[in-house]
């Protein structure tokens, strides 16, 4: 089935969803969003673009004013690196909003599998923790989303020796 065809089912299914939890797209948020994509994970296979197809599709309801924006932190240390990472993606390098949600869902994937906990301490990160990570992350991924992750993984580290004084040498 192409692409395209996918993404279109899933949205579908996505609002099927809202209709049977009476969700509103005015109450809409990344957490119901996530709500959605773990209860279909336990049923069907993961499929790479389930994320991002929703990333994209809440970003497209907001602009056009059918959904709330986003809050711009709930103040936990991941969402304030998280946004200090958008920031930089977006202001510094320029990248377009697409583009910087699956940066920003890479690195979540990242600090979520290196932190479980929520206490984000970067000084601590060894080697091994990024090697561990891309190893686990890249077991259900194609080639050229792997390249990506280390892309971006580069593309962050490289932010937090600037910005954070983080010396982390890492190739991947």
């Amino acid at each position: 089935m192409p692409e395209g065809w996918v993404k279109l089912r899933l949205v579908a299914r996505f609002s099927r969803w809202l209709q049977r939890h009476r969700i509103t797209l005015k109450e809409l948020d990344e957490v119901k969003i996530q709500k959605f994509l773990n209860g279909r994970w336990k049923k069907l296979a993961r499929h790479a673009g389930d994320q991002i197809t929703m990333d994209l599709l809440v970003q497209h309801l907001r602009e056009i004013h059918a959904a709330p924006p986003k809050s711009a932190t709930d103040g936990s240390e991941m969402d304030l690196l998280r946004l200090d990472y958008q920031t930089f993606l977006l202001e510094e390098r320029s990248l377009f909003h697409s583009t910087c949600a699956v940066y920003l869902n890479v690195v979540r994937r990242f600090l979520a599998h290196c932190f479980p906990d929520g206490k984000i301490h970067l000084n601590r990160l060894q080697a091994k923790d990024v090697v561990d990570f891309v190893l686990h992350d890249t077991s259900n991924r194609g080639r050229k989303a792997a390249q990506l992750m280390a892309t971006v993984l580069r593309s962050f580290f490289g932010l937090m020796s600037k910005s954070r004084c983080l010396i982390l040498s890492v190739v991947v």
